[in-house]
């Protein structure tokens, strides 16, 4: 399941920094300098790194439960890493007294939040604290605003956070289903190839017996 996820993953390196730059580029009318946008783009490509890394150092094969843990450990820290980077634009990104530049935030956050759910979903150690780091994000973040609309927001955010994480763990339910019947077919196939050479040797001892018996005969 952790090794369907970092292959989900792979491709963040090449599509985030894309949309990094359009949203910079979104909310660049509103931003009084270019720093707040260079620095959210900055984290957001160095987040980048460590999950590369770990996609694809991550050795192939069936690994020992020690090691299987220890990757396990290094993708959801770099997945964590990753998505601070991306809620960070709550507060970098953030004019105040623009309810546009408000709710933008918040619907971006909720796009990535859906987007994000389904290629971590099946992973449940890479899913978890994502989402809670998401829910954290999108309660806290209207809340700057100190406005009766955005206070609502921020109460209902929790609701759109708990429909994500159902969805997540229907995603994981499918993938984990597909495995156990991956694991079957395998497990099946492997004693099909054991009775198969089970049958083999049997067929073999039989016909030397009876080249043995042949020979007796004949003598």
């Amino acid at each position: 399941l952790l090794r369907g996820v970092l292959d989900n993953l792979k491709s963040n390196h090449l599509v985030k920094p894309v949309f990094a730059a359009a949203i910079c580029l979104l909310f660049s009318p509103w931003a009084h300098s270019v720093a707040p946008l260079a620095l959210w783009f900055a984290l957001v490509l160095a987040s980048l790194a460590p999950l590369a890394l770990v996609a694809r150092h991550m050795p192939p094969g069936i690994l020992e439960p020690p090691i299987a843990r220890k990757w396990q450990r290094l993708a959801m820290g770099a997945t964590l890493l990753q998505t601070l980077a991306w809620i960070s634009m709550g507060w970098l990104l953030w004019t105040p007294d623009n309810h546009v530049n408000h709710l933008l935030i918040q619907l971006v956050l909720a796009i990535t939040l859906t987007a994000h759910a389904t290629m971590v979903g099946p992973s449940r150690a890479l899913a978890i604290p994502s989402l809670c780091c998401f829910a954290i994000a999108m309660v806290l973040t209207p809340l700057q605003a100190q406005d009766t609309a955005f206070l609502y927001l921020a109460l209902v955010s929790p609701l759109y956070v708990a429909y994500a994480a159902l969805m997540a763990h229907q995603h994981y339910k499918r993938a984990y289903a597909a495995l156990l019947v991956t694991e079957e077919r395998n497990a099946l196939l492997a004693e099909l190839v054991c009775a198969k050479l089970e049958s083999d040797r049997g067929r073999e001892k039989a016909e030397a017996a009876s080249l043995a018996k042949s020979q007796f005969l004949a003598n």
